[in-house]
């Protein structure tokens, strides 16, 4: 079976479920679905892996950037290293966070 965009699809839903090859050979078996070699199976999990990384990169990159704005926005220019890059405070304790008023980005 060719590494195909079901397969991917497939692959990394049943990964991101915990759910290993051989259980979904199972659940697949069931259904009208061609049943992906082991080695093909990795390699959707391995594709599924990357583009989840490149995407939440992109999401953590275009977050960064509100919050610098929200930084220089809020706070100045008085927040800004010698080097100009901009010191954002962050404060974490596991829990849902609030900066001047509005929720955290």
């Amino acid at each position: 079976m060719d590494l195909d965009e079901n397969t991917e699809r497939i692959a990394g839903a049943f990964d991101f479920a915990g759910i290993g090859h051989a259980q979904a050979l199972v659940f697949l078996s069931g259904s009208d679905q061609p049943l992906p070699s082991k080695s093909t199976w990795y390699r959707a999990v391995d594709r599924s892996h990357v583009a989840g990384k490149t995407s939440l990169s992109a999401e953590i990159a275009a977050n960064r950037e509100k919050e610098r704005v929200a930084t220089l926005l809020y706070e100045g220019e008085s927040c800004r290293f010698l080097s100009g890059k901009v010191k954002i405070r962050v404060i974490s304790d596991g829990s849902w966070q609030k900066r001047y008023g509005q929720n955290s980005l």
